[in-house]
């Protein structure tokens, strides 16, 4: 009978986040799509390039929306 490989741990000790599109991301930051990306290109939003598309991580989310304000 076949036996399953052993589980073996996350070299890194994290399980990889989900990444989400720019409609997901805009949905938890409250903004368009259209507003995610242009932040993403403009470099203020960190996103992971798949393909063509522009993904983000809830992690980098969450963090952008901790940073501190800048009052111009």
């Amino acid at each position: 009978m076949h036996r399953p490989p052993p589980h073996r741990p996350d070299p890194f000790g994290a399980e990889p986040e989900t990444l989400l599109d720019a409609h997901a991301a805009a949905i938890l930051l409250r903004l368009t799509a259209a507003e995610v990306l242009r932040l993403a290109r403009a470099g203020e939003l960190r996103f992971v390039r798949v393909g063509r598309a522009y993904r983000f991580r809830p992690s980098d989310l969450e963090r952008f929306t901790r940073r501190p304000e800048v009052l111009a």
